[in-house]
C-alpha cells in the first residue's frame, strides 16, 4: 500500500480540529500527523513533520491565512496549502490562489468534498514530481553589447526549474519560488477526459520527419546544440487575432495560423489563449495542460522562459501552447500586467507569438492589442459581425493603431449572404487581406482529431488561404518551406553557451 497522505491541520478552534481528525480518520490513505492553533505554530509544525497537505483556516489569531499561505509556499515549497474559509467571495478566493493556496475550500463542506480535495491536491503534486526535468524555450540571442543582459535564476531543485540549463550562465540567487499551482477543478478534468475519449484515433497522413530525438543532458554535460530558425527580426513578432463577435472562427484561425507559420518559416511559434473564461485552444489541439496562464499570475513577477516552459505543452506541428485557465472564475487572477510580462518573455524567445483574444474588451484584451506588432481582425458577411468589426476599427483609431498593421480576414467568404465583399470593404473602409472559404467538413475533422487542418489537408483550399495569411505577416519569398521544421525547432531546455 502506498504511503498515506500526511495532513497537518491549522485551526484555532479545538472542536473543529477534533471534527476534522474524526472525518479524516476513516480514510486509509490519509494520516493526520499533527495540528496547531496559530499560523506561527503551524509553520513550525510543518517544518518538523513535513506534511504533504496543510489544511489551514483563513482566520487565525496571529496572522491571516492568506499571509500564512505565502510564508508556507516560500519556505516550504513541497507543502501544499488548502485554505478553508466561510467567505464566499471571488476576490478573496483570487487572493488565496495568488498567495499559493492549491485549493480554496468553502465552509460548510461534506466529508467527501474534504477528502476529495486533499486527494486531488496530492495527486497533482505526485504527477508534477514524477514528470522529471521539463523543457524550456531557447532564448533567441545573447544580450546585445551595451543592452540589457539576461539573468539566469539559480534555484533549488524542488522549485521545478532546470538547473542544467543555467549552469553556464551568470547567476544570482533569489528566494526559492513556490511551485506552479495546478489549477484543475474537479468539474473540468472529467470533461477534458470525455472530450479526448470522443476524439477518434489519429489517421492523419504521415507527418514530416521529426527532428532527431535528443536525450536530456546529464548534470555534468552541456545541453546539445540545436539548429536555430533563420531570424527575420531581432525579436519575435506578436500577432493578435481579434473579433468583435464570437462564432466567426477566430480560434480555428489562430490554431492554423500558428501551425502554418511553423510550416512556412521553420521558426519557433507560441500560441497564447487569452479568452480567459472560455478559451478552447487546448481542446482544439487535444491537450491536457499541466498549467495555464493563471499560474503565471500566481508566480508573477518570477516568470521567465524557464517557468513558461513548465506550463506550455507541445501541440501537433510543434506549437507551444499557453492555455487559458481551466475554470471561468479563475480568469480574474490574470491582469494586464501579467499579460504584458508574459508576451514580452515569449517575444524574446519565439519567432512568432500568436494570441487568441476574447471578444470581450477588457484590460487584458486591450493590453494584448497594445503589445501587438500585427493585428488580424476576423469577420464574416453577417450583418452583426460587420457591425462589430466597424466598432473594432473605431477602437483601433482611439488606440492609435496603425491601419498598416491590421489585416482584415473574411471567414466563410463563399457562404451565401446578402452582403458582398465589395460592400463589406466599403463599409469598413479597409480591404480584405485574405478570404477563407467555408469548408466545414474539413474543419470538423480537424477539430475531432485535435490536429490543425493545415497539417491534415495541406493541399485543401482553406489551407492554401492560411498560407496566404502567413504571407501577410512574413514575406514568403524569404521564408523556408516545411522542411525547415526538421532541424530548426527550438527546445525549451536548450540555451546558448556562455560567452
Amino acid at each position: 500500500m502506498p504511503n498515506p497522505i500526511r495532513v497537518l491541520i491549522v485551526d484555532d478552534t479545538p472542536k473543529t480540529v477534533a471534527n476534522l481528525r474524526r472525518l479524516l480518520g476513516f480514510e486509509d490513505d490519509i494520516e493526520v500527523v499533527g495540528s496547531a492553533t496559530t499560523a506561527a505554530a503551524g509553520l513550525d509544525e510543518a517544518r518538523k513533520l513535513e506534511p504533504n497537505v496543510l489544511l489551514m483556516d483563513v482566520n487565525l489569531p496571529d496572522l491571516d491565512g492568506i499571509r500564512a499561505t505565502e510564508l508556507v509556499t516560500q519556505q516550504l515549497p513541497l507543502v501544499s496549502v488548502v485554505l478553508v474559509s466561510v467567505q464566499e467571495d471571488k476576490e478573496y478566493r483570487r487572493r488565496a490562489l495568488q498567495a499559493g493556496a492549491r485549493e480554496y475550500l468553502l465552509k460548510p463542506f461534506t466529508a467527501d468534498e474534504l477528502v476529495g480535495t486533499i486527494r486531488q491536491v496530492h495527486e497533482q503534486d505526485e504527477r508534477k514530481q514524477a514528470g522529471g526535468p521539463s523543457t524550456q524555450p531557447k532564448p533567441r540571442k545573447p544580450a546585445a553589447e551595451g543592452g540589457q543582459a539576461s539573468v539566469a535564476v539559480e534555484a533549488a531543485p524542488a522549485d521545478g526549474f532546470d538547473m542544467m540549463a543555467t549552469a553556464q550562465l551568470p547567476a544570482i540567487r533569489l528566494p526559492t519560488p513556490p511551485p506552479p499551482v495546478m489549477l484543475a477543478p474537479e468539474t473540468t478534468a472529467p470533461l477534458l477526459q470525455e472530450i479526448r475519449a470522443m476524439r477518434p484515433a489519429p489517421a492523419a497522413p504521415a507527418p514530416p520527419p521529426a527532428a532527431p530525438i535528443v536525450e536530456p543532458a546529464l548534470a555534468d554535460e552541456k545541453p546539445p546544440e540545436l539548429a536555430l530558425p533563420v531570424r527575420r527580426s531581432e525579436t519575435g513578432v506578436v500577432t493578435v487575432i481579434f473579433s468583435g463577435k464570437g462564432g466567426v472562427g477566430k480560434s480555428i484561425i489562430a490554431v492554423n495560423l500558428a501551425a502554418a507559420l511553423i510550416q512556412e518559416t521553420g521558426g519557433a511559434v507560441a500560441l497564447v489563449d487569452l479568452d480567459l473564461q472560455f478559451g478552447d485552444l487546448s481542446v482544439l489541439l487535444g491537450l491536457d495542460p499541466a498549467g495555464t496562464i493563471a499560474d503565471v499570475a500566481r508566480a508573477y513577477p518570477r516568470v521567465d522562459a524557464t517557468f513558461l516552459g513548465e506550463l506550455m505543452p507541445e501541440a501537433p506541428g510543434g506549437i507551444r501552447v499557453l492555455a487559458a485557465p481551466l475554470s471561468p472564475e479563475i480568469a480574474d487572477m490574470v491582469s494586464a500586467e501579467h499579460v504584458r510580462h508574459t508576451l514580452t518573455v515569449l517575444k524574446d524567445t519565439f519567432d512568432h507569438v500568436v494570441v487568441d483574444c476574447s471578444p470581450h474588451l477588457d484590460d487584458v484584451a486591450l493590453e494584448a492589442i497594445e503589445c501587438a506588432d500585427k493585428l488580424i481582425l476576423v469577420t464574416d458577411l453577417n450583418i452583426p459581425a460587420i457591425k462589430d468589426a466597424k466598432l473594432v476599427f473605431k477602437l483601433f483609431e482611439h488606440l492609435n493603431v496603425s491601419r498598416e498593421s491590421v489585416h482584415l480576414v473574411l471567414n466563410r467568404a463563399d457562404a451565401p449572404a446578402d452582403v458582398t465583399v465589395t460592400q463589406l470593404e466599403a463599409n469598413l473602409k479597409c480591404p480584405v487581406s485574405v478570404r477563407i472559404p467555408s469548408q466545414g467538413k474539413l474543419v470538423l475533422q480537424s477539430i475531432q482529431k485535435g490536429v490543425p487542418f493545415v497539417q491534415l489537408f495541406p493541399e485543401a483550399e482553406i489551407s492554401l488561404k492560411m498560407r496566404e495569411l502567413v504571407g501577410c505577416l512574413v514575406p514568403l519569398a524569404g521564408a523556408k518551406g516545411p522542411s525547415a521544421q526538421k532541424s530548426a525547432k527550438k527546445r525549451f531546455w536548450a540555451r546558448p553557451n556562455a560567452s
